[in-house]
């Protein structure tokens, strides 16, 4: 039944690689192979490469004695990773899941639902970590040599970090899930959330070159506050070497809370599977309804398509983001990026308000809601159609 279970799980994560859902039909194998293909090279590929390359550069750290703080350092990158990867899931597939009431009234016992579950977590939470760990292993075997022990210690490793990913998941994806059942707008939290991703993922790029080589010029004084203050990260670090009384130590502390979290979720798995959001006591009060013109109605209508979908607003509305956040940073590092600019494009002079332009024009392509709109109507375009309105009403209040 678990496997079952399992098995319908992963479909619905990749539900998109199996079912074409424009065309209300099965896709081919060809192209459902096609489809996983390209996830691959995306993950293990790109992704992989990118960080093969941050482990590269942490090298160093390993010749100079700091094999710990080395995988110290990956092992928060995959847990971050981890959590962004298999959080979404958590909150769409454990305490949110659609067919959570079908499932329970159905002789399916109750602890293969929830393992079945949590087994769909794991796997995604240990997807996205081991893309970031698994080439840091290979990049230190391959330019500074691994032992056996240390092998069997990064294996061990990966086992634990996705287990911490597991249950960190589990308890975010639970405050995730209790904060949406308060929101009329669920699509907002997924926004916010891809927005502070990638605030942080482009914060860590651009200064990736800083953090490295200020670690690698003071690598003895981190070392040592990290030992001292941060004791834990310490552990961490020699139980991924192969060391053994913090192979056991890390193992303890991770089992522990993974029991803990396992045990509150079995005692109120039933509770969470069937909440709903809470429904306010509405008091009826009279009052004037205002009329809408035609063109307002259909505006009004295009905005709450728009705001109703992460996906749609991330998409297609980016742009409405960065640029404000674009004008602000111009106006604090304006001197900056103008000698920037001014050196990069020493010998082009008049370049230079070209390239400015094609910046702006670049955050600007990145809102192109109105286009999309129009497929978008699908099975709606009958409604319209049906309507006493102007088609040119309809298409103005996609373009605004």
């Amino acid at each position: 039944m678990i496997k079952i279970l399992l098995k319908k799980q992963l479909f619905e994560i990749f539900k998109a690689y199996f079912f074409d859902m424009k065309k209300n039909k099965a896709r081919s194998k060809a192209a459902t192979i096609g489809f996983f293909v390209l996830f691959g090279i995306l993950l293990l590929v790109i992704m992989g490469s990118f960080f093969g390359v941050i482990s590269f550069a942490l090298c160093p750290i390993v010749t100079l004695g700091y094999g710990w703080l080395y995988y110290a350092i990956i092992g928060l990158i995959s847990v971050l990773l981890g959590i962004f990867g298999s959080v979404f899931s958590t909150y769409s597939g454990l305490y949110l899941a659609k067919d959570n009431d079908l499932l329970l009234s159905m002789p399916v016992p109750v602890k293969a639902i929830m393992v079945s579950r949590l087994l769909g977590v794991y796997l995604m939470g240990l997807l996205y970590s081991a893309i970031a760990l698994i080439p840091a292993i290979v990049v230190r075997f391959i330019f500074v040599g691994i032992s056996a022990g240390e092998a069997v210690g990064a294996v061990i490793f990966i086992v634990l970090i996705s287990l911490f990913v597991l249950v960190l998941s589990c308890v975010l994806g639970y405050v995730v899930a209790k904060i949406s059942l308060k929101l009329k707008n669920k699509s907002f939290i997924t926004v916010i959330l891809a927005l502070a991703f990638l605030a942080l993922y482009y914060y860590f790029y651009f200064n990736a070159n800083t953090f490295l080589s200020g670690l690698i010029g003071n690598i003895g004084v981190y070392g040592a506050a990290i030992k001292s203050k941060a004791y834990p990260v310490y552990l961490i670090g020699r139980a991924a070497e192969g060391d053994l009384l913090p192979i056991i130590a890390v193992s303890a502390v991770v089992l522990l809370l993974l029991f803990v979290t396992l045990f509150v979720i079995s005692r109120s798995f039933i509770k969470i599977a069937t909440s709903t959001s809470a429904v306010a006591k509405v008091k009826y009060k009279q009052k004037k309804l205002t009329e809408k013109s035609q063109s307002g109605a259909l505006l009004s209508r295009e905005f709450k398509r728009f705001t109703s979908s992460a996906n749609y607003m991330l998409n297609c509305g980016l742009g409405a983001v960065l640029l404000p956040a674009a004008a602000v940073f111009l106006f604090l590092k304006g001197a900056d990026i103008r000698i920037l600019i001014n050196d990069a494009l020493s010998s082009f002079k008049d370049m230079v308000y070209v390239a400015v332009a094609v910046m702006v024009e670049l955050l600007v392509s990145m809102n192109d809601i109105a286009t999309p709109s129009v497929s978008l109507e699908g099975k709606t375009l009958c409604q319209l159609r049906s309507l006493p309105i102007d088609t040119k009403k309809v298409l103005k209040a996609k373009l605004l």
